[in-house]
């Protein structure tokens, strides 16, 4: 979603038009989870996170604390990062993010096809899997991904190509 976009809804859901708010939810719902579940490893879990963290982002544009968002993919990235984060500190639990539990009864081919790749991501060494999950999941711009990770732009363009070849392995293998 564009800034344009994104911030356009904001003033909506402000407005009060459903529309908006639903353009938001279909946008980052899934990629919510996905993130969510990477870090949780509890698929209810991950869907109260990704629930909560869409509901705080309405509670913000209606109540008129968020009003403009330069960077939304950054800003959603981190509001759901923050979200899950905090629910795992209300479980004092601790999880590496090496590995990915496995969802169950699944039979959508394409969320089947999405969680084989999400866990291929996940099973890269930390540094790789920040650039693949905000390349890959959230559409992050290569300068959006060195901003935020305070890298040179050339490493995260290295890093990439560095993380197909991984998935590529990874992806035959299975």
């Amino acid at each position: 979603m564009t800034k344009e976009k994104f911030n356009d809804c904001l003033s909506a859901i402000r407005d009060g038009h459903k529309g908006a708010a639903e353009a938001i939810y279909s946008e980052y719902y899934e990629k919510f989870k996905y993130t969510a579940l990477s870090i949780l490893r509890d698929p209810f879990k991950a869907e109260d996170a990704a629930s909560n963290a869409i509901l705080q982002i309405f509670d913000g544009a209606i109540k008129g604390r968020i009003t403009y968002v330069e960077y939304p993919n950054t800003y959603m990235y981190k509001t759901i990062r923050n979200e899950a984060l905090d629910i795992l500190d209300s479980d004092a639990k601790t999880v590496p993010l090496d590995s990915i539990s496995e969802i169950a009864f699944c039979t959508e081919d394409k969320f089947v096809n999405k969680m084989i790749v999400r866990d291929a991501i996940s099973k890269l060494p930390p540094d790789y899997f920040k650039i693949a999950e905000m390349f890959y999941i959230y559409r992050f711009k290569i300068k959006q991904i060195a901003a935020e990770t305070n890298t040179p732009e050339g490493t995260v363009k290295w890093k990439l190509s560095e993380i197909r070849k991984a998935l590529h392995k990874k992806l035959r293998e299975k």
